[in-house]
């Protein structure tokens, strides 16, 4: 794979963050217990995550990068939250 494909780097990274997501919710579920208690789990998260702040960058930046991370997370919380509704369709 050439390091300068921005397709394949994108599809990679894409992947990482499936199998990580799909990782932390079946370890949330083995630590909670419940899809319930995961959820509540994941939307804590989320609403930590969006008080994400990047004192370094100038405000500007700071604005891009906060924008970029909020939309990153929801991504991640979106693909943990369907792998819960799965789990859920599955159990039910």
């Amino acid at each position: 794979m050439e390091l300068d494909d921005p397709v394949k780097l994108g599809m990679r990274l894409n992947a990482i963050e499936y199998f990580l997501c799909k990782a932390f919710m079946g370890l949330a579920l083995v630590q909670t217990g419940s899809v319930d208690a995961a959820k509540s789990a994941v939307n804590k998260l989320a609403q930590r995550a969006d008080h994400q702040m990047f004192p370094g960058l100038d405000p500007a930046m700071s604005d891009l990068a906060s924008a970029e991370w909020t939309d990153a997370i929801r991504r991640l919380i979106k693909i943990q939250l369907d792998f819960l509704e799965q789990s859920e369709r599955s159990a039910g």
